[in-house]
């Protein structure tokens, strides 16, 4: 059976469109300096291992800020973002 074994009601926001919590969010991202940060080769092995063992055409680690959804890596898809209203 499936469960979403790493939901924590403490962490989680309960509202998407609680703007408190959307602002304490972006703040937190931001704070990890990740966001248009050079290629990793961890993330880049890691989605190329998503993509192998699914057997997926597309695996992506994506960030999503104010307004967009950032590529930290892809395979599968020549994008680096979109638009956050397709994220």
């Amino acid at each position: 059976d499936w469960a979403l074994k790493n939901f924590d009601s403490k962490t989680t926001i309960a509202d998407p469109n609680d703007t408190a919590c959307e602002l304490q969010r972006l703040m937190t991202l931001k704070s990890y300096n990740i966001v248009d940060s050079d290629v990793d080769v961890e993330f880049e092995e890691l989605t190329r291992e998503a993509q192998a063992e699914f057997g997926c055409p597309i695996a992506v680690v994506s960030l999503v800020d104010l307004g967009r959804q950032w590529f930290k890596s892809i395979q599968g898809l020549d994008a680096k973002e979109t638009p956050r209203c397709l994220a």
